[in-house]
């Protein structure tokens, strides 16, 4: 379970606009189950499947 995940969707995207401030002064790895929130804030994605590196995604 991730940590946004008990939070409703106005919280959730402020911790995302503070964690996407941080990331640009500081790396950010954030590990979620959340693809579309994924795809909409981070600038790499790498997806992990059976323990694998299966995809590498960038904007």
């Amino acid at each position: 379970m991730n940590q946004l995940g008990n939070l409703d969707s106005k919280n959730s995207l402020e911790i995302m606009n503070i964690i996407k401030a941080i990331s640009k002064k500081r790396l950010v790895v954030l590990v979620t189950h959340e693809t579309e929130l994924a795809r909409f804030y981070a600038s790499r994605i790498i997806e992990i499947q059976d323990r694998k590196n299966y995809k590498r995604l960038s904007k």
